[in-house]
C-alpha cells in the first residue's frame, strides 16, 4: 500500500446537523455472562470485530450498544460488572454498572429468588474545564431523583440524556448543549442485525408510527421522516404519502437501485378528537417503488440485498453511533461503498465474515492498528475478546505499508482472520 492511503478520523465528528456524534472510548468488562475480563479501547471511527461463528461477536455488538445508550434493562438475568468511558462533544461520562447476585443469605431460597440482584450505578460526568457532577444509582432510582417515572431505575434503562440533564440542573445550567443533543443520539442506538428484523419493523407489520401533533412517536422515527410526515400533512387528512425527493435516505435508495421513483406511505391508525388538542396516530408504514418501464413494486418485491439496503440507510437516520452485524449480507459492492461512505465521521462497530467490509480500512500508524481491531476467539466454554497485542499490531503494519494486498489478505496471511 502507498503512503496516500487514506486513514479517515474525524476531528469534531457529528451528525450532519453540526451535533457531535457520541463516542464510546474504552470497555472493561470485569463480569459478564461467560467473558474472560478484558478491557477493550475503540477507535473514534472504524471498530471491526474478527472471529469465527460462535465466539461472541454479536453479543459483543449488543453490549456496546447498550453502553453507548446507558441501558441496563438490556442484561436482566445476567451478573455483570462493567466499566466505560464515553464522550458526548465536550461532555466526558465515566460509567460503571454492577449486577451481582445477592449472597447475604444464600441458604434462603425464597430470599434469593425475591431479591435476587444488586445494582449499583455510577457515573462521573464532566465538562473539561467548566463542571463535574457524579450522579450514583441503586434498585431505588438515581441519587435523589428516586421514584420518577420519567428517570428509570438503576436497574432499567438510564440514557445518559437525563444524566447529562440532571448534571446540567444541578450546575444551574440548563442549556441545549451540543453534548446534552448528543447523547439524546444516544439513547437510539441499536445494533442493526445480519437478517431482516429492521427491515421488518419499517413494513407494515412493524412499529414505525408517528402521530400529529408529536406527542407520541416511536423510537424508530427518525427527525428526518418527522419532518417530512408533518410537511406531507398538509396534503391528507387519512393516509400520508411522503415522496422520496423528501427523504434523503429514500432518495439515495432510488439512486444506488436505478429506479424512477419511490414513496412512502403511513396509515391512520387512530385519531382522539376527545382531547383539547386532537391527536392522530399514523403507522403500517408501506413502501411504493417504479421503474422506469413504469412497472410497480412493493417492499415486498423487493430483493434480499435490497431489503437489506433499504433497511441500513433508514438505520443510519435513528443510530449513532452505528452498531452493524453482516452489514455486507446480500450487498453488491458498489452498495457496500455507499453504506461505508455514509457512515463517514461516526463512530462504528462492525463484526463482518466476508473481506469485502475490512478492504474499506486504511492505517497510518500501529496505534490505528491495535484499537481497530477486536479478536473474539473462544478458550473451552469461555469468551475471550482483545484489541490486537503490540506485536500482531506491528506484524500486521508493516505487512501492509511494505506490501500490495489488500487488509483482508494481510490479516489472513498473519493468521490474526
Amino acid at each position: 500500500m502507498s503512503d496516500a492511503t487514506p486513514e479517515t478520523t474525524a476531528q469534531a465528528p457529528d451528525d450532519g446537523n453540526g451535533i457531535p456524534g457520541p463516542r464510546l472510548r474504552r470497555l472493561k468488562i470485569n463480569k459478564f455472562r461467560n467473558v474472560r475480563p478484558t478491557e477493550l479501547v475503540f477507535d473514534d471511527e472504524w471498530n471491526v470485530l474478527l472471529g469465527k461463528n460462535g465466539t461472541g461477536k454479536t453479543t459483543l455488538l449488543e453490549l456496546i450498544a447498550a453502553t453507548i445508550r446507558g441501558d441496563l434493562e438490556a442484561f436482566d438475568n445476567v451478573e455483570y460488572d462493567l466499566e466505560a468511558d464515553l464522550s458526548f462533544g465536550d461532555v466526558e461520562v465515566k460509567w460503571t454498572c454492577k449486577d451481582s447476585l445477592n449472597k447475604d443469605n444464600p441458604n434462603d431460597f425464597l430470599s434469593t429468588v425475591i431479591h435476587s440482584v444488586e445494582r449499583r450505578f455510577r457515573a462521573e460526568i464532566a465538562l473539561p474545564g467548566v463542571a463535574s457532577h457524579v450522579l450514583t444509582g441503586d434498585e431505588r432510582g438515581i441519587d435523589g431523583y428516586h421514584r420518577r417515572s420519567h428517570l428509570s431505575r438503576a436497574g432499567g434503562s438510564a440514557p445518559f440524556a437525563f444524566m447529562l440533564l440532571i448534571a446540567s440542573v444541578v450546575r444551574k445550567k440548563q442549556q441545549d448543549t451540543p453534548g446534552l443533543q448528543a447523547a439524546s443520539m444516544s439513547g437510539d442506538a441499536q445494533r442493526f442485525d445480519e437478517i431482516l428484523t429492521f427491515f421488518q419493523r419499517i413494513s407494515p407489520n412493524g412499529d414505525l408510527t408517528l402521530s400529529n401533533p408529536p406527542i407520541i412517536q416511536s423510537t424508530l422515527a427518525s427527525d428526518e421522516l418527522a419532518n417530512a410526515f408533518v410537511k406531507s400533512l398538509r396534503y391528507s387528512d387519512e393516509r400520508v404519502s411522503i415522496e422520496h425527493q423528501d427523504l434523503p435516505f429514500l432518495r439515495r435508495f432510488v439512486e444506488l437501485c436505478g429506479l424512477s421513483s419511490a414513496s412512502l406511505h403511513l396509515e391512520l391508525l387512530q385519531r382522539d378528537a376527545s382531547e383539547k388538542v386532537p391527536l392522530a396516530i399514523f403507522g403500517r408504514p408501506s413502501f411504493l417503488f417504479r421503474r422506469h418501464n413504469g412497472e410497480e413494486l412493493r417492499e415486498q418485491h423487493l430483493s434480499f440485498g435490497q431489503k437489506r439496503l433499504l433497511s441500513f440507510l433508514y438505520y443510519l437516520t435513528i443510530s449513532n453511533p452505528v452498531v452493524a452485524d453482516e452489514l455486507v449480507d446480500g450487498l453488491h459492492y458498489d452498495w457496500i461503498s455507499a453504506c461505508v461512505e455514509a457512515t463517514e465521521g461516526r463512530q462504528k462497530f462492525f463484526a463482518s465474515q466476508n473481506p469485502l467490509l475490512v478492504d474499506h480500512m486504511g492505517f497510518k500508524t500501529r496505534e490505528a492498528v491495535k484499537s481497530r481491531f477486536i479478536r473474539c476467539s473462544l478458550e473451552g466454554d469461555e469468551m475471550i475478546w482483545q484489541n490486537f497485542t503490540d506485536e500482531e499490531a506491528d506484524d500486521f503494519f508493516v505487512a501492509y505499508r511494505t506490501g500490495i494486498q489488500a487488509v483482508s489478505e494481510v490479516l489472513r496471511q498473519k493468521g490474526l482472520w
